[in-house]
């Protein structure tokens, strides 16, 4: 509005507001202050800040950013990432990283995963891995009950399973050494194993030792079979060769052999030096009846002494009835003195031609005059046509020794009784009865014509190289062992005695005494069995595990047996970590178990984080170094650095931040307040240049032309509290951008954000002065305040 100047009957000229002065003020964030143009009198449209403009930014990373609709002058209400959206991983498996939707205090929160949510595996299979509901991390209580834990290493171990209610693994345990863990092969030289009771595998395969009866002698003509000591098999069934000398028969008159195919002695008739002898006597000197058996007497005894069908006889009248001995001797025997008896053989010539049964009663020998007590009677019913029956033979001594001057005796001969076994009146009738003595001259320890050797009782035995014939046994025939497994024990076929010649080579003279000693062989050549050896210090007499937990022993080169078993001890570390993603492997302590196979932790546990939050720091179960893959998408990387610096999040396929980027310029930073317009975002700094409000005040408001003006600029922040930097031009007409003028400047403000120019160089005339306010560096932001001063002419009265 104009007013009077009260000099002047006319209105002064209409005027307008300065350009920039405000006509209609921010009436919310969104909103925009609208300011005079300078040269209309109506306030421009109400207009608003554009669409997409941040009017508030996001806390955090729950926190969602609100930007202007470009139609209204308010911020839209604030919102938030919705519930249970992720959001950064606070590094414990047993957490949900989810936002919690507040509204007004949007964070990123980490409640305890529900009870028996599954979680990394610790590697050890008796333990459930599960979070309980309130630990951060994974816990692994006992479980899995019947899970094997420990497979068996061998045929021998038994695998273990998991308790349910312990997390270690029960204690390794075996097989039962009752246990056959390889059967024998068949072939009778193979050893059944067992298992050792105390370790997973099956002892190393043996045979029998060499010279392990695997076949037994089944008579003396037969050989027994031993093993080799290398293989399964008994060696083919063998006999002794033909010719052999086996066990006498006791019969000068058969040769005792064996044949090459049966195991037992061979007796066939012959001998190849005649040397059996036989006198047979036909007639004794005397015969008579002899009490001491039955009851009826023989009739003329006489009779009896020769063959000439005069008879000897016994009356019987009723059955059971049984005779004296016909007694018969004084035969006139002359055997050789250095004869030994083989045999005696006595013949009765008898008959019954009374009809009935007649049958022996008995049949003895007669030896000095005595009857003996050898029985050789039948219950043969006697012939009815007289018939020599014999009674003893050339190999039979009935039961007693005989010299040739027993034989040669007047007082040796034989004795028979006759019983009747039917009624009636019955006669047994004896012609006569003759005698066959068979001797040999053979056996009486002197070489005697036709003989090659004689050595008496040991002559046929395998302590004499003289056949019991008294010839030379064959050569290559076995004889008596000497004890030296490195000489042949055989006959040399020219001679009575055992020849021990070198030989056997091949043969085992001494046997290892342990797994460390070697068997020494006979080597043919010679009778004394090679020195003792033992094996070499590279040999393996205890296989182990192959490696630190149960090392192989070898022998020492110079002991016979195996250094003692060194095992590791349970615990002992066979393979160490070689990064925290690997896990130390130890021995079991147990023999013949290996180091176990080298394992890494779970994949997917937690390890030491890198420092970089856009990868992950997790074990993949199969490197022994921490890995860091990119991902934790949405994790805030670069953290807001001021208002107009938005924070940088990881992209979750990338391990580097994104570069940093500031809010675009002009970006709404701030509320205006007080302030023409809300503060902006300059595009390159972090922090929102702090609002500001300047206001100029012209005293007086008019004056005349060569009078002096003050101009006042107060500059404030948005909460009017003074700005107490930066500086203040001044400038006649135009705008801070395009000033025309300028009066001053730029002027420091003083501490009450205030500074002023007194000038009284004004042209006559409306004067639109702006004070433009500006700091450096752009702590505070630019603004700027106008007044309006009217300099009139001063009039000169003349």
């Amino acid at each position: 509005a104009e007013t009077c100047n009260g000099t002047s009957n006319s209105c002064p000229a209409d005027v307008f507001q300065p350009s920039g002065t405000v006509c209609r003020a921010s009436a919310g964030p969104c909103d925009v202050a609208e300011t005079c143009t300078g040269s209309s009198a109506t306030c421009p449209t109400n207009a608003f800040l554009p669409s997409g403009t941040v009017c508030r930014p996001a806390l955090n990373e729950c926190d969602n950013q609100e930007t202007c609709s470009g139609t209204s002058a308010t911020c839209p209400a604030d919102t938030v990432k919705s519930a249970g959206t992720a959001c950064s991983d606070d590094g414990h498996v047993c957490t949900s990283d989810v936002c919690n939707g507040t509204v007004g205090a949007p964070a990123c929160t980490h409640p305890a995963k529900a009870s028996g949510t599954a979680c990394p595996d610790d590697g050890n299979v008796c333990t459930r891995d599960v979070c309980d509901g309130t630990s951060l991390d994974c816990t692994h209580p006992a479980g899995n009950a019947g899970t094997v834990c420990r497979a068996a290493a061998g045929v021998c171990d038994v695998a273990e399973t998991c308790t349910g209610t312990s997390a270690t693994c029960p204690a390794d345990a075996f097989v039962s050494s009752s246990v056959v863990c390889r059967a024998a092969v068949a072939g009778g030289c193979d050893i059944a194993e067992n298992c050792p009771g105390n370790g997973p595998n099956c002892p190393a395969d043996v045979v029998q030792p060499n010279g392990t009866v695997c076949r037994a002698a089944a008579g003396e003509c037969d050989l027994a079979e031993t093993c080799n000591g290398t293989s399964n098999t008994c060696p083919a069934d063998a006999k002794k060769t033909s010719g052999t000398a086996c066990t006498d028969d006791g019969n000068a008159c058969t040769s005792d052999t064996c044949d090459g195919t049966s195991n037992l002695c061979q007796h066939p008739a012959g001998n190849p030096l005649g040397t059996c002898l036989t006198q047979t006597q036909s007639a004794a000197g005397t015969c008579a009846n002899a009490t001491g058996i039955g009851t009826v007497a023989w009739t003329n005894p006489s009779r009896a002494q020769t063959s000439n069908d005069s008879y000897a006889t016994a009356p019987f009248s009723s059955s059971g009835d049984a005779s004296n001995y016909l007694k018969c001797t004084n035969f006139g025997f002359s055997v050789p003195t250095n004869s030994t008896i083989q045999g005696i053989k006595v013949e009765w010539e008898y008959s019954n031609t009374s009809g009935g049964t007649i049958q022996d009663n008995a049949s003895r020998i007669v030896k000095g005059g005595t009857i003996g007590t050898t029985d050789k009677s039948t219950a043969t019913a006697w012939p009815g046509t007289d018939t020599f029956v014999a009674y003893g033979s050339s190999a039979d001594l009935w039961s007693d020794s005989w010299t040739p001057s027993d034989i040669n005796s007047s007082g040796f001969g034989a004795a028979l009784s006759a019983s009747q076994n039917s009624g009636g009146s019955r006669t047994a009738s004896v012609d006569s009865v003759r005698i066959t003595v068979s001797y040999v001259t053979c056996g009486n320890g002197a070489v005697d014509a036709g003989e090659q050797c004689d050595d008496g009782a040991a002559n046929g035995t395998a302590g004499s190289c003289c056949a019991a014939n008294c010839t030379f046994k064959t050569s290559g025939t076995a004889c008596t062992d000497d004890g030296n497994p490195c000489t042949t024990d055989t006959c040399s076929g020219s001679s009575n005695l055992c020849q021990h010649a070198p030989g056997n080579a091949g043969t085992v003279c001494r046997a290892a005494a342990d797994v460390c000693d070697v068997a020494e062989t006979c080597t043919g050549s010679s009778a004394t069995c090679p020195p003792d050896g033992v094996r070499p210090n590279t040999f393996v007499c205890r296989a182990g595990s192959g490696d630190i937990c149960d090392p192989s022993e070898t022998c020492d080169g110079t002991s016979k047996s195996c250094p003692a078993d060194v095992v590791a001890s349970s615990g002992t570390v066979c393979r160490g970590a070689t990064g925290e993603c690997d896990l130390a492997e130890t021995c079991s302590g147990v023999a013949g178990q290996p180091c176990p196979s080298d394992a890494k932790k779970a994949s997917g546990t937690a390890c030491t984080d890198d420092g970089n939050p856009c990868t992950l720091d997790r074990c993949d179960g199969s490197n022994a170094a921490c890995q860091h893959p990119a991902g934790n998408a949405g994790a805030i990387c670069r953290a807001s650095a001021g208002v107009c610096d938005p924070a940088e999040t990881c992209t979750g396929t990338s391990t580097t931040c994104p570069a940093d980027a500031k809010s675009p310029a002009g970006t709404v930073c701030g509320p205006s307040g007080v302030c023409d317009v809300a503060p902006t975002c300059d595009g390159t700094s972090n922090s929102c240049p702090a609002g500001t409000a300047t206001t100029l005040g012209a005293a007086p408001a008019s004056s005349k032309f060569h009078t002096s003006v003050t101009l006042t600029a107060t500059v404030t922040k948005c909460d009017s509290t003074a700005v107490t930097e930066g500086s203040v031009s001044f400038i006649d007409g135009g705008t801070c951008s395009s000033p025309g003028t300028t009066l001053a400047g730029p002027t420091a403000v003083n501490g009450g954000g205030q500074t002023s120019l007194t000038t009284s160089s004004l042209s006559v005339g409306t004067h639109t002065i702006t004070a433009c306010y500006s700091d450096t560096p752009a702590n505070f932001g630019a603004s700027s305040g106008s007044a309006t001063e009217t300099v009139s002419a001063r009039i000169r009265i003349i």
